[in-house]
């Protein structure tokens, strides 16, 4: 009885608030800028008669029109998992080798999903986790990417952005299905779970600013770990 009141009080304190006008206004602002970066390189692309490299463009930008607009929960098979509930069993390769939901327990975790891997968002939303790293290892919390990339890309994208943390590699998209966060169209949305270490879900975030996620992601864990202190004495 204890345990789930304990669990609706931490809903209501933190489940997070959607603020409409500013997630609109941020969303139109960074198409904007996918936008620019496309009319930049569409004169070199077509001077050199590049059709894959066009090709190439126009995937990158749906995908990334799609995780600007496309709401979470819109095109999910199932709900996203909530606050008190315990993560699925997983056995999934990552850029480290296999990692297994067990090994997550005993200290807290962060656990993002993303579309795809060297996208605009993606890209800054992983390189915000790397440049915090630093504060995350000290306190011995795991960090983890999952996106339905195949693992050679994501090594790639590993090694490329310098990432000190593992990136998981859900090609068969198993693990996105059982987080409740798999899209129709095959990609993970964009959403980051804080799990506590006893593997329960402690926070969701299903708006992320991506260029001070390291921060926000933090911030909660620090509440969170505090709450969980408090309780404990």
């Amino acid at each position: 009885m204890g345990e789930s009141l304990q669990i609706h009080a931490e809903k209501k304190l933190f489940q997070p608030k959607r603020r409409k006008v500013e997630n609109f206004r941020g969303k139109m602002n960074h198409l904007k800028k996918i936008l620019s970066n496309v009319k930049k390189g569409l004169p070199v692309i077509i001077k050199g008669f590049s059709l894959e490299a066009l090709i190439f463009i126009i995937f990158i930008f749906g995908i990334a029109v799609y995780d600007t607009f496309v709401k979470p929960g819109e095109l999910m098979d199932r709900e996203i998992l909530e606050i008190g509930e315990s993560i699925p069993e997983f056995e999934a390769s990552s850029t480290s080798g296999t990692i297994t939901s067990e090994d997550l327990k005993g200290n807290w975790s962060v656990l993002y999903f993303f579309p795809k891997s060297f996208t605009p968002g993606c890209t800054t939303q992983s390189c915000s986790l790397r440049d915090g790293y630093s504060n995350f290892d000290q306190k011995n919390i795991n960090v983890l990417g999952i996106s339905t990339d195949n693992l050679k890309t994501q090594r790639k994208f590993k090694k490329d952005k310098e990432l000190p943390f593992d990136l998981i590699a859900d090609s068969d998209k198993k693990i996105s299905q059982k987080f409740g966060v798999l899209g129709d169209l095959g990609f993970a949305s964009r959403i980051t779970f804080i799990v506590n270490p006893e593997g329960k879900i402690a926070y969701v975030f299903t708006s992320v600013r991506v260029g001070i996620h390291d921060q926000e992601v933090m911030e909660k864990i620090n509440i969170l770990s505090s709450l969980k202190e408090d309780k404990i004495s």
